[in-house]
């Protein structure tokens, strides 16, 4: 009769069929209901509870359990098992439940649509099916989204966000979630930042305008703190040639090294926290200064109270000799030393022509210099020195220390120099004139105001003019020569008379190393080597020979230049004509260096041309000689 195979029994549902639910794999188990070990089961899944065969998926196993992958992600899938006895016999199916894979995270994806106040998250699905897939997207301002700024649901692969602050950073993730509502971890979609505002023109742009200098300025546009902006400069309206580019954090900007009187164009734009740039803001230009400094103050003068009160002239003209009208302050300066330094003390208002120094003591010696300002923030030089020590003298120091001049600081004012307004003084060092015996050279110049150069112009008084000898080793400043120290006595200050140069009565003190004499001339100076006078001695006549006292300075008068080291008495200082009679005494000149003659008898007539007779007697010693006065 042959041989048989009992049945096998239908599988029954295990209390936990499913397991090892992911993506893309699952796996399920059953009961054996019975059959021995050995029995074949067929296992089957599917996404549709109908089983067709083209969406089933088929395993034989001698096990009470399957595993599948190669699934679709966040799908739901059927499952069924049979068993088949060992004739091929099969038991009905046993339906086993159904299940739903998880979602994958999704893929990161880069951001888009960004503007000032939102942007868009992208993602990619990652193979999860359209339609039955939310996606979760959060963005925060903090990497660690310890504070969730906003929240999207979707099934897209992405989502807007909107409402955001201006060039603000945002950290965005993405997770999934499937249909059973399980979630996939996060995925990180990285950081953007929101753009800035393009810069705003402000009510004011223009904040300051000066002769090389701007200074521009723009509203943020409800840019937050950390904008950076990138502003431009330049005299060309297309921009084509940029004179100064700057990056700043500021809303203002100061542009520097201009070229004045030009119109200058101005731009500016914003850069976001990813160095996004808006587009340009052109901002209204305008033009930058003039750029002509005021003149130095002049009529530098003072006066003893309780403390020292300072004095100058108002400044009117330019360094160009033309008229200022936008005058701002004048800056005051004091030190200890003719040679400085000089630190500023206060500034005054244009309109103010002194100041009291409050720290002064009763004839103690301060140097003050004043600067003009204008509001185009040009300065002028300094003034000249003002000494305020008892005898209220101004100091005038050549650049290298060489010479020096003490001025009685009236014979600078309006009302003490020879012009009837205030005068300016410098000292030049003439190189050219250093040959010969010449050790150093300085040229006494007089200005005006408006600039002017003052030709033969004599001082109202005698001012001290002061050589620096340069004894070699000293090294106090560059000469044309150094003398020993045992040679200071054979030095002397000579004046050049627009013909041949005059030797001048000068004191030396060796201690100080200066040659010193008085003189009321501008014009030519030098300091020569020579052999000192020991006794009173004629050093020369001014003009040499012939006077005219109806013309111009220095030849309207004769001057008998004398030395006298031992300070002796002068007994005689006459004029003679050529018959012998007196005709006039001659005077001491105002610096005590000459006996001058005007050319009138001793009734106050003018005398005659001719050929005259000069004599002095001095040390028991007669001096004469002849001179012409030409009518």
């Amino acid at each position: 009769l042959g041989s048989t195979a009992t049945l096998a029994n239908p599988p029954i549902t295990e209390v936990s069929t499913f397991s090892a639910v992911n993506v893309s794999s699952l796996a399920f188990q059953w009961q054996a209901n019975s059959n021995p070990t050995g029995t074949v089961y067929i296992a089957e899944i599917s996404n549709a509870d109908t089983f067709p065969a083209a969406l089933t998926f088929s395993s034989a196993t001698l096990l009470t359990q399957a595993s599948f992958s190669g699934l679709v992600s966040n799908t739901t899938y059927f499952a069924r098992a049979k068993a088949k006895n060992h004739r091929d016999i099969k038991t009905i199916y046993a339906a086993l439940g159904s299940t739903i894979t998880k979602a994958g995270p999704p893929g990161a994806s880069a951001f888009s649509d960004v503007t000032p106040t939102a942007l868009r998250a992208n993602w990619t699905a990652n193979d999860n099916p359209s339609g039955n897939t939310l996606y979760i997207t959060e963005i925060d301002d903090n990497a660690a989204f310890a504070s969730i700024d906003q929240t999207k649901t979707t099934t897209a692969l992405l989502a807007d966000f909107t409402g955001l602050a201006v060039n603000a950073t945002y950290y965005s993730r993405v997770k999934a979630r499937n249909l059973d509502g399980t979630e996939t971890s996060y995925t990180e979609l990285g950081s953007t930042s929101t753009l800035a505002n393009p810069p705003s023109t402000a009510v004011t742009t223009i904040l300051s305008v000066f002769k090389t200098s701007m200074t521009a300025a723009w509203d943020a546009n409800a840019n937050p703190p950390w904008t950076v902006y990138r502003a431009q400069i330049s005299t060309d309206a297309a921009f084509g040639a940029i004179w100064d580019s700057q990056t700043t954090l500021s809303h203002a900007v100061t542009f520097y090294n201009l070229t004045p009187l030009l119109f200058h164009h101005l731009r500016v734009k914003a850069v976001n926290n990813r160095n996004i740039k808006t587009a340009y803001t052109v901002l209204p230009g305008t033009s930058t200064l003039e750029n002509i400094a005021p003149r130095a103050p002049a009529g530098l003068n003072g006066s003893w109270g309780k403390q020292f009160t300072l004095s100058w002239s108002p400044v009117v003209n330019n360094a160009d000799g033309s008229a200022t009208d936008d005058l701002s302050d004048y800056f005051i300066y004091r030190s200890t030393s003719s040679g400085g330094p000089f630190d500023f003390q206060i500034h005054v208002s244009s309109w103010i022509n002194s100041w009291t120094d409050p720290n002064s003591i009763a004839y103690s010696a301060y140097y003050y210099k004043v600067q003009a300002i204008d509001f185009n923030h040009n300065t002028s030089e300094l003034s000249n020195a003002l000494l305020s020590a008892q005898d209220i003298k101004t100091e005038i120091l050549a650049s290298d220390g060489g010479m020096t001049l003490l001025i009685p600081s009236h014979l600078l004012t309006k009302e003490g120099s020879q012009l009837g307004e205030d005068i300016a003084v410098s000292l030049t060092r003439r190189n050219d004139q250093e040959t010969g015996k010449a050790l150093t050279s300085y040229e006494i110049v007089v200005t005006t105001p408006a600039g002017q150069k003052i030709e033969h112009y004599r001082f109202a008084g005698p001012v001290e003019c002061v050589f620096k000898i340069p004894v070699q080793g000293s090294g106090l400043f560059q000469a044309a020569a150094e003398i020993s120290p045992s040679d200071i006595n054979n030095t002397g200050v000579f004046y050049f008379n627009g013909a041949e140069w005059i030797r001048l009565s000068s004191s030396i003190n060796a201690q100080e190393k200066t040659a010193q004499t008085p003189t009321q001339r501008t014009g030519l100076y030098a300091l020569r080597s020579t052999l000192g006078a020991t006794e009173f001695t004629i050093l020369g006549l001014e003009p040499r020979k012939i006077f005219t006292p109806a013309g111009a300075p220095p030849n309207n008068q004769l001057a008998i230049r004398f030395a006298n080291p031992k300070d002796s008495q002068v007994s005689e200082a006459r004029i003679y004509n050529l018959r012998g009679a007196l005709v006039a005494q001659m005077s001491v000149s105002s610096d005590g260096t000459a006996y001058v003659w005007d050319g009138r008898d001793s009734e106050g007539n003018a005398a005659p041309g001719g050929v005259y007779l000069y004599q002095l007697k001095a040390e028991g010693k007669i001096f004469n000689g002849t001179v012409v006065l030409a009518r």
